[in-house]
């Protein structure tokens, strides 16, 4: 039977899917999985740690440009280390394989993907938010954000695509990617 941690970001609709699974996966008889919800069960220092990442430096529209202050990476980057911080606290090492429901819950693994077989789910590429950025400045703020999600990429021995369009964004931003 394969052992397989799930990793749910657990924002807005992540949170359905993580319902969906919990409801799911007893059912299973090929597969034990466990869950983690990111949103779920985080401690004082997740809490703070979250408040501080998110808190914003920069008003979007100052200079006509947004995003100058990185609040997407930092956000995303606060996803990826405490969903690493939680993973660490599952015994990773005792899972066939890793389920990141999207990317940036992979962010801080890297490693581990390495080590452990890892599936990401993604429903859209960083190309959304940088396409709909109004200066190039603004635009340009996004390229950490594409540049970590391309190694998530290419470290995930699978890549699940919510739609054909986004299959295509990643194919086009990321040729390298083989998964």
């Amino acid at each position: 039977m394969a052992r397989v941690l799930f990793v749910n970001a657990g924002i807005l609709g992540l949170a359905a899917y993580h319902t969906f699974l919990k409801e799911t996966l007893p059912n299973q008889t090929q597969l034990h999985g466990e869950l983690i919800l990111l949103s779920e069960q985080m401690s004082f220092v997740d809490r703070a740690l979250r408040r501080v990442l998110n808190t914003r430096l920069w008003k979007d529209g100052w200079l006509g440009t947004a995003n100058v202050d990185f609040p997407r990476f930092r956000a995303e980057l606060n996803t990826g280390l405490h969903a690493r911080r939680r993973i660490a606290s599952a015994d990773p090492d005792r899972f066939d394989a890793l389920f990141f429901h999207r990317q940036s819950a992979a962010w801080g693994s890297l490693d581990l993907m390495k080590r452990i077989p890892s599936i990401v789910s993604i429903d859209a590429t960083q190309d959304v938010v940088m396409n709909a950025a109004t200066s190039r400045i603004e635009r340009r703020t996004y390229i950490p954000n594409a540049r970590v999600d391309g190694a998530v990429f290419r470290a995930a021995a699978g890549v699940i695509s919510t739609s054909q369009w986004t299959a295509d964004r990643l194919k086009a931003r990321y040729p390298d990617v083989r998964t």
